[in-house]
């Protein structure tokens, strides 16, 4: 059986030093940034993103679930992160922000709603890299199991209050229509070859 390529339906950044502002813009952040002299945080992003899984796609049925992303760009060196699965399903990507999930109604805690118990682990690349790879296969699991199909993620920095600037970017799926239409990230659900097991 062929691999499904799952392209993001929806994503965008938010930010804790612009509460108000949405940032669907052309790249996706995950950072912390400092400036001046003595050095103030003037950005701490988070990236948002939704996956809806195929129909034919079966928990049981399939061997990794894996992050793709093309372009990864490591401003300041290397990181700890986490991927969380987000629990309002109902965000958008023209609202989101990080008081708020729809420019509407509020986060019930500010910088978006999320599941601490259902994470993926990553180290992130310490240079820029051309692509770069996040193995989430338990919570394709999750979200084919329990979740409606509806793959909803928020990307973190174990730690937002470094002593230094941490920056990561990559592209955002409204970058298809560009000459960049091949770095738009994607998941990447992997059927097993003949005779080997099956991971979920």
């Amino acid at each position: 059986m062929p691999n499904v390529c799952v392209y993001p339906t929806k994503d965008c950044c938010i930010n804790r030093n612009t509460t108000g502002t949405n940032y669907n813009g052309s790249y996706l952040w995950m950072d912390c940034l400092y400036v001046g002299s003595p050095p103030a945080k003037t950005q701490q992003m988070r990236a948002l993103m939704q996956f809806t899984i195929p129909a034919e796609v079966n928990a049981g049925e399939f061997y990794k679930g894996i992050l793709c992303f093309g372009d990864m760009i490591s401003a300041y060196g290397s990181a700890t992160a986490r991927v969380y699965r987000v629990t309002q399903a109902a965000w958008t990507e023209a609202g989101a922000t990080w008081d708020k999930y729809n420019g509407l109604n509020a986060w019930v805690a500010a910088g978006g709603d999320y599941d601490a118990t259902e994470y993926a682990a990553v180290t992130m690349p310490a240079a820029n890299v051309n692509w770069f790879e996040i193995d989430i296969t338990a919570m394709v699991t999750d979200a084919i199991t329990n979740h409606s199909r509806s793959l909803d993620l928020i990307f973190i920095l174990d730690d937002e209050n470094p002593l230094t600037s941490i920056q990561f970017r990559w592209r955002s799926k409204d970058q298809a229509a560009t000459l960049d239409w091949h770095l738009r990230p994607y998941l990447n659900i992997i059927r097993p070859p003949f005779g080997l097991p099956m991971q979920v």
